[in-house]
């Protein structure tokens, strides 16, 4: 979990890179993410920039940009910091369970609860997208982890249709349709605090309880609810 207490104190001694070297290569990378994380849980997205994690290191102002294209690579790098620790995080909560639907609402809860609890990496993730989507080499881990959090989503997806005894003909759909009832709450939450919301909690438990009966609606009923107009 990205955090000042776990980050901010860690000295940082940069390896040396040999030219041409491959794993010297990966270790400075690994190094100048390292301080980018720090940079982040100390002040949030403002604080991560190629020249910033330069200055923090002493090094020159061109050195970051020999292992990052660009400032959304560095991004890029920190998103996989972040979707791990979501991965635990998601996968905890579905361990502690026990049925497919209890498992499922449990996946819903445990992604709300990640990102209330860090805000600031919902912005790193979803607010930085756009920008990071120019990046040329996102990289390996960075999607391994990406698909890791899709299958596990997938999983408890698929055991929710199995147990509702519905095909799968509709499970994208349906996935979709959680994640935006996931990122619509998010947004009300950690950013849109205008707009007159009724009271958290209770939105929240809305939330978490409507997403449930959607992807229940859309397994049996289909996407568009004809399946189920066809079997009256």
């Amino acid at each position: 979990m990205v955090t000042k207490t776990a980050r901010a104190k860690k000295p940082m001694t940069l390896p040396r890179v040999r030219r041409g070297n491959v794993e010297d290569a990966q270790r400075m990378r690994a190094a100048l993410t390292e301080t980018a994380l720090t940079l982040f849980s100390e002040g949030g997205l403002d604080a991560v920039s190629m020249r910033g994690l330069s200055a923090r290191l002493s090094i020159s102002a061109m050195t970051p940009y020999h292992y990052f294209a660009d400032k959304a690579e560095l991004l890029s790098a920190l998103w996989q910091h972040v979707l791990k620790d979501l991965h635990e995080a998601v996968s905890r909560a579905i361990a502690a369970r026990v049925g497919a639907r209890a498992r499922l609402r449990a996946y819903i809860d445990a992604f709300l609860l990640y990102y209330e609890s860090h805000p600031d990496e919902y912005r790193l993730v979803f607010l930085t997208q756009h920008a990071a989507h120019h990046s040329e080499n996102p990289g390996a881990d960075q999607a391994s982890i990406f698909v890791e959090l899709r299958s596990l989503f997938r999983r408890v997806t698929s055991e929710f249709a199995a147990d509702l005894g519905a095909g799968v003909t509709h499970l994208k759909i349906a996935e979709d349709l959680v994640f935006i009832a996931q990122l619509g709450y998010l947004q009300a939450a950690l950013l849109n605090r205008r707009y007159p919301w009724s009271e958290r909690a209770v939105l929240r438990s809305a939330c978490v309880a409507q997403a449930l009966l959607m992807v229940e609606r859309c397994l049996v009923d289909g996407a568009d609810g004809t399946e189920a107009a066809s079997r009256s």
